[in-house]
């Protein structure tokens, strides 16, 4: 009596415990969804996952526990033994998961100082290798030869593999624009046929831009891979842009290029640092050419600046009598010329 007491206190204690994990992974789930835990996270991105790489093992073992518990309260013995096999697997699975969590914070925060984000494509692709590590773990702890399960597949994978070429042509293709990160979402992409558009999406097959009329270019991954672009960055990277402005030659270069610099600097959208560069880039014809590099907030500040910049330019030109020339063609006619126009009438 004394001792089927004592174990259906044990079952009960562990049957709680069980429910305490699950309830605590439940509430974890809930609070990363919390914006203050999410940019918590965002910061400490190896802390997040190696919570998850804790919880979410804890949380399906104390699932399987308690769905076993109840099934043998009920004498489905059978079953029981089903769902403990279930519970070793998904064990090894959430292992995997955790693992790949732990390898993408890691290698977010390697990149561009901890700023760096993983592809949707790269961070499924980790995740699909670790769980599928885990699962060859499983077998070959519990005694099941991974190289049948290698001939069973190895000819439907052939033919797949022929069948899906273009598909695996852009799947890998995506794979390496993921890992070499030549852009990234929420970079703008400008191509050599003057196509723009802002990175939105990274998937297995293609990649996509939104135009700035709202339309969407969906390039396959291995024909991006082929192409050259002009990566212009997203939004709260710098972005330099040089102007040319062409003035009389007879004005005084360096009162020309001090009226720009100040006129650089009290436009709104012109970032004081780094600091805006005028110089004169061509004094061999007249007017002058000379040259205002300047650095805005993003590439779209840049539309918006480049009117204020111009403005401002003119303004400061013409209140120091001076104006923005255009360029100047001097045609001479010779007297060879002359001669032969004059024989031509004869």
């Amino acid at each position: 009596m004394n001792i089927d007491a004592s174990s259906g206190s044990i079952l009960h204690g562990g049957n709680l415990t069980a429910a305490l994990v699950v309830t605590l992974f439940l509430v974890w789930t809930l609070a990363r969804q919390v914006r203050v835990v999410r940019i918590f996270l965002r910061r400490y991105r190896r802390g997040g996952a190696i919570l998850d790489f804790v919880l979410l093992p804890a949380a399906v073992y104390a699932a399987g526990y308690l769905v076993g518990s109840t099934l043998g309260h009920f004498g489905l013995y059978e079953w029981q033994t089903f769902v403990a096999g279930l519970t070793h697997l998904g064990l090894f699975l959430a292992f995997g998961y955790g693992a790949s969590r732990i390898i993408a914070a890691r290698i977010e925060e390697r990149s561009e100082g901890g700023q760096g984000h993983m592809s949707r494509l790269a961070r499924t692709t980790l995740v699909v290798v670790c769980m599928f590590v885990g699962f060859l773990l499983f077998l070959v702890t519990n005694n099941y030869s991974p190289a049948k399960l290698y001939v069973s597949t190895g000819a439907l994978a052939a033919i797949l593999a022929f069948a899906m070429q273009q598909t695996l042509g852009d799947f890998f293709s995506g794979l390496a624009l993921s890992i070499e990160k030549p852009f990234q979402t929420g970079d703008r992409l400008r191509f050599d046929d003057g196509t723009e558009g802002v990175v939105v999406d990274i998937n297995w097959r293609s990649t996509q831009l939104k135009s700035a009329n709202g339309g969407l270019f969906v390039l396959p991954n291995a024909m991006l891979s082929r192409q050259r672009f002009l990566n212009l960055r997203g939004p709260g990277q710098t972005f330099a842009q040089g102007f040319d402005i062409r003035v009389s030659g007879e004005a005084d270069p360096r009162e020309v290029i001090s009226l720009l610099s100040a006129a650089a600097l009290r436009c709104q959208s012109v970032l004081r640092s780094p600091e805006p560069i005028v110089q004169l880039k061509d004094a061999s014809v007249d007017p002058y050419t000379y040259s205002a590099w300047v650095y805005f907030a993003d590439y779209l500040a840049m539309f918006a600046g480049r009117e204020d910049l111009y403005l401002e330019m003119h303004a400061a030109l013409r209140d120091a009598g001076l104006k923005v020339a255009a360029p100047i063609q001097e045609i001479r006619q010779g007297a060879t010329d002359n001669k032969a126009m004059h024989l031509k009438k004869d």
